[in-house]
């Protein structure tokens, strides 16, 4: 697999981790942000457009999810990625990951979404002020990193890319 640029990863960091299940009790506050990742990967399809700074107006990286397919496009163009990659995105914990100081920052928009925070702590590096979007159906649609990259999410009309098929 290439190498990802640290933004890239970041931008995805709920979506692109690699973690192993660990017997610690996860915050019972980022729940929901963890059961907002469970359904977007349980979504039928979903489209990840990662912007590595604020109002960016082209995306650094993509992820496509179509059934149980998936795909991610980095400087060397789009790679499929292996089923048992994506059940693990999927299944995300946040003790391994780092993840703690969950809480709800309130609420936006017309048709009312949820906004979460988070902290990380990655290889001994504190990371503060993480916020994830989660609309009305419960489907995360933007996830914004403390150093402005953020990540929007769309659901409808997402077709597998025409190179990685």
């Amino acid at each position: 697999m290439p190498h990802l640029p640290y933004r890239f990863m970041a931008a995805l960091a709920l979506g692109l981790s690699l973690v192993v299940p660990s017997a610690q009790a996860v915050e019972s506050a980022c729940q929901p942000i963890l059961e907002a990742n469970k359904a977007k990967f349980s979504a039928p399809a979903f489209h990840d457009k990662m912007y590595d700074r604020p109002k960016a107006n082209t995306p650094t990286g993509e992820f496509i999810k179509v059934g149980n397919k998936g795909w991610m496009k980095t400087e060397q163009g789009w790679m499929a990625v292996p089923p048992a990659m994506l059940k693990k995105m999927q299944n995300i914990n946040a003790d391994n990951f780092g993840m703690h100081n969950c809480k709800g920052l309130g609420m936006v928009g017309i048709r009312p979404a949820r906004v979460y925070g988070w902290d990380l702590k990655v290889a001994g590096k504190l990371y503060t002020g993480s916020k994830l979007t989660v609309a009305y159906d419960g489907l995360p649609t933007k996830v914004e990193t403390p150093e402005g990259a953020y990540t929007v999410t769309s659901y409808n009309g997402v077709v597998a890319p025409i190179s990685g098929k």
